[in-house]
């Protein structure tokens, strides 16, 4: 087994804390200050397709190309997609029924999505560091974790989320100043948000507890993007969704290459190109095609894609909680080797 590494990186401290961390996207919160631009609008189809479908894709290609695939839950492995394929068609069906709660399922559920995954990587952090995080300390990494999530709950409409079933743009209007006054508490907590992480770092190093920086640099990205991403669909969505989209696919994508490497033997670097490229393959297939089929069935263009959509997160939030959950000692003494 390899040792234990202070600073816990999967490839560098440097590299991690850009792509994992999120301080790539953090610069480019501060940085794009005019989301309208038109160099902006012209590298969104190119956020979308390398970075967040990619990542959308790269759980299936993880479930199916990983060593033993199949063999822990043959069931979801084999029947996931079909049920989910059957999901999205039935959804299509019914839209005018169904497909306004599909679309706010999975925009209520991407952010739990995000939060989880920063929750994630913090305990894989903590044990490649050599560090395995007790019980008191893993709730209160979760409760950091999750904190964005709730505030996201609280997103002023429309938000496309359940959230849009209690509080309606019409109800906003006509209550003006206890919406004004919901708004300006939503905002002090996301600072909140950003905090609480740089707080529970501080701590647990006066406790002694040496984890590594990139904990607290994922949790405050994450509250970043979920705080100034204050609406699912606002200006800022391509460029935190593609922020997501890299940090899952820089630690899939070293996990899949180093132990491809490790059986097969040779560098990994062919293995890592190998899995991104059937990754972009796949979303090409899912994002592109797969709605166009549904139009020639003679049902709508729009709303096969975007049920399609919803039926794309909702399988790889499925797909990825059963790929990483870091349940049992066993997993964690893996993620050490990763």
């Amino acid at each position: 087994m390899s040792a234990p590494r202070a600073h816990g990186a999967f490839i560098h401290p440097v590299a991690d804390a850009l792509c994992v961390g999120g301080l790539l996207s953090l610069a480019a919160l501060l940085l794009v200050r005019d989301p309208g631009a038109a160099w902006y609008r012209a590298a969104v189809p190119f956020l979308s397709l390398f970075l967040n479908m990619a990542h959308f894709s790269a759980s299936t290609v993880r479930l199916y190309g990983r060593t033993g695939a199949g063999e822990s839950a043959p069931a979801f492995t084999y029947l996931g997609p079909l049920a989910a394929l059957a999901g999205v068609s039935a959804a299509i069906a019914l839209a005018p029924w169904c497909g306004r709660a599909v679309n706010a399922l999975y925009m209520t559920w991407s952010p739990w999505h995000y939060s989880l995954q920063a929750y994630g990587l913090c305990v894989l952090y903590a044990h490649r560091a050599g560090l395995p995080p007790d019980a008191g300390e893993s709730r209160a990494l979760k409760a950091a974790a999750l904190f964005p999530f709730a505030l996201s709950l609280m997103s002023p409409v429309p938000s496309n989320g359940f959230l849009d079933f209690i509080v309606s743009p019409e109800w906003a209007a006509r209550h003006l100043p206890l919406y004004e006054a919901y708004a300006a508490t939503r905002r002090a907590l996301s600072v909140v948000a950003v905090l609480l992480p740089l707080a529970l770092f501080v701590r647990l190093r006066a406790k002694g507890r040496a984890f590594p920086f990139l904990i607290p640099l994922v949790l405050v990205s994450n509250a970043a993007w979920l705080a100034v991403n204050q609406t699912s669909f606002d200006r800022w969505w391509y460029l935190v969704s593609a922020a997501h989209g890299l940090q899952y696919l820089f630690v899939v994508t070293t996990v899949h290459a180093r132990e491809k490497s490790a059986a097969e033997g040779g560098v990994a670097w062919p293995h890592a190109l190998r899995f991104y490229g059937a990754c972009l393959l796949l979303s090409y297939a899912l994002w592109r095609c797969l709605p166009y089929a549904y139009g020639w069935l003679g049902l709508g263009y729009a709303e096969s894609l975007l049920l399609v959509i919803a039926a794309i997160n909702l399988h790889h939030f499925v797909a990825d909680a059963y790929l990483w959950s870091v349940r049992s000692d066993q997993r964690a003494a893996q993620a050490v080797l990763l």
